[in-house]
Formats: structure tokens, C-alpha cells, sequence
């Protein structure tokens, strides 16, 4: 398993096999999937397919980028996730997080996804980071916002109706 990066209360690794449960459980929370999937659970199947496929294909095709374990340092807890991948198969590069429930409104979002921005411009050179939310998922909206993405355009991807937010390596203040 490697180690992507620290902050003050987290790591990111890649994932290994052993996080599928704890990845399906969060998936199949409703709450958790309210802004996702209409609050509709994915199953077992999809999350084991979706985690195994970022073990096996992405981390190697793509390096420097991925959806990565988030992993509490107090206990070395599985959190959630967070990525910098390839948005709905194209060529921009997207910021995303999930967390279980538990770990909701204590900055853990916020901290990953801020060391997340500037690993990606500092370690892996890129030019731009986008983020994407649903239109009525304010507190996601709120944290691209709070790390310094800028609303662009109400957009579509993922089959879904979403706003756009972005961050140009030139406007982002190491």
C-alpha cells in the first residue's frame, strides 16, 4: 500500500482490497448517497468492481492520480475517500470526496481536500483542478469554495445535473 500524503489528522493511501466493506457500507448509506445517486445504495458488487479498478488499472495507467483511502491517524481509521481522477472520462482532472457519516462536519473534507489541491500542483504538475457538486449540495459547494475552487457553469456529467467549479494553477497561492 502506498502512501500518497499527510496532513495533521489524515493520510491518503491507494487502496487495497481489504477496504471494499468498509467502502460498500458508506456506499450503501443513503444519506451518504443522497446528492450522488438520488440517495440511492450502490451495491456490494459495483463497490468492490469500482475500488479493485483503481488497485488494478488506474493507479499504473495514471500516475500521480487516483481516488485514494482518507485514513484517520488516531486508531488508523478508513474514513472514506478522496480522488484526483479523470472526470466522467475526460480529460480534466477532478477533486472529489466521501466520507462515512461519522466523520461529517469536522474539517476532515476540507484538510484532505487542501493538501489534495496542492499535491496536485506541486507533485503531479497540473494546470487546472475541477470540482463538481450537485445543485443542491450546498455543504460540497461550500468546501470546493473553502479550498479555493471558483464557480464556473452549471454543467452536466455523470449522467446528472451539477455545478462546476474550478481552480487554474496560476490563481492558486502556495
Amino acid at each position: 500500500m502506498k502512501k500518497i500524503l499527510e496532513t495533521k489528522r489524515c493520510y491518503i493511501r491507494e487502496f487495497v482490497e481489504g477496504d471494499v466493506e468498509l467502502i460498500y457500507q458508506m456506499n450503501s448509506d443513503p444519506e451518504v448517497m443522497k446528492y450522488i445517486t438520488d440517495g440511492k445504495p450502490q451495491t456490494y458488487e459495483y463497490s468492490k468492481k469500482r475500488t479493485l479498478y483503481f488497485i488494478n488499472e488506474y493507479y499504473s495507467k495514471y500516475p500521480g492520480l487516483g481516488m485514494w483511502a482518507v485514513v484517520r491517524k488516531a486508531g488508523d481509521q478508513l474514513m472514506g475517500w478522496v480522488c484526483l481522477k479523470h472526470l466522467d472520462n475526460q480529460d480534466l482532472i477532478e477533486i472529489g470526496y466521501r466520507l462515512i457519516k461519522e466523520h461529517w462536519g469536522q474539517g476532515y473534507a476540507t484538510e484532505v481536500s487542501q493538501a489534495l489541491v496542492h499535491y496536485g500542483f506541486t507533485e503531479v504538475s497540473l494546470d487546472k483542478i475541477v470540482g463538481i457538486a450537485s445543485e443542491d449540495n450546498v455543504k460540497s459547494q461550500y468546501i470546493l469554495q473553502k479550498i479555493g475552487l471558483t464557480f464556473l457553469k452549471k454543467a452536466y456529467y455523470y449522467e446528472t445535473n451539477v455545478v462546476f467549479y474550478q481552480l487554474l494553477k496560476k490563481d492558486y497561492l502556495i
